[in-house]
């Protein structure tokens, strides 16, 4: 079976400024490359979406060569637009959706909605859904051609999906303020991920 990640990284970091959160160095590794780590030792692919920081971002081709770049002119479309950007170039059976300031996801998470079979996959952690989603070739089909879903949830909410409840409370976290970041970088000080 081919597994793909879909890692976005297309939006502007506005709560950030005047720094641009992907870039920023976590413990060693930056933002974007801690949450690639998360993919790519299940995925045979990740496609990173670009929008604002197209260049620094594609600087990674070079480090990682499991690496795709497809870029999203419409980021500021919101996140669904580079959703669907990606996906469209997606071309494994089964893909993971993860942003790219979602850097606590544990392999084993990816690895338990790997063993469910279903077309949408949401991991949970007491009760609370968050990332990463997993979806089918079918289900991805089905997003591309079906124009009325306005954003990722939306869609997921239409669908029969699957949800799991994992042991992950990382599922829950993004980083989108300094005091994310702060703690972010405490977090990777304090462990050997």
């Amino acid at each position: 079976m081919s597994i793909e990640g879909l890692l976005l990284a297309a939006g502007q970091s506005s709560r950030m400024r005047p720094h641009h959160k992907l870039a920023m160095d976590l413990h060693g590794q930056t933002l974007l490359e801690r949450s690639l780590g998360c993919l790519l030792p299940l995925c045979q692919r990740v496609i990173i979406v670009t929008g604002y920081l197209k260049p620094p971002v594609e600087a990674f081709h070079t480090l990682y060569p499991a690496l795709d770049f497809v870029h999203n002119p419409n980021y500021e479309n919101g996140m669904f637009s580079s959703v669907q950007a990606g996906l469209r170039t997606a071309k494994g059976e089964r893909i993971f959706i993860l942003p790219g300031d979602c850097p606590f996801v544990d392999q084993a998470v990816f690895g338990q909605m790997l063993q469910l079979d279903a077309d949408v996959v949401i991991p949970s952690y007491r009760g609370q859904t968050g990332h990463p989603v997993l979806l089918s070739r079918k289900a991805v089909q089905t997003l591309l051609a079906t124009p009325q879903y306005r954003t990722l949830k939306e869609f997921i909410d239409a669908q029969e999906s699957i949800v799991t409840e994992v042991d992950c409370p990382g599922i829950l976290r993004d980083i989108d303020t300094v005091e994310d970041f702060q703690l972010a970088r405490d977090f990777f000080a304090n462990t050997r991920r």
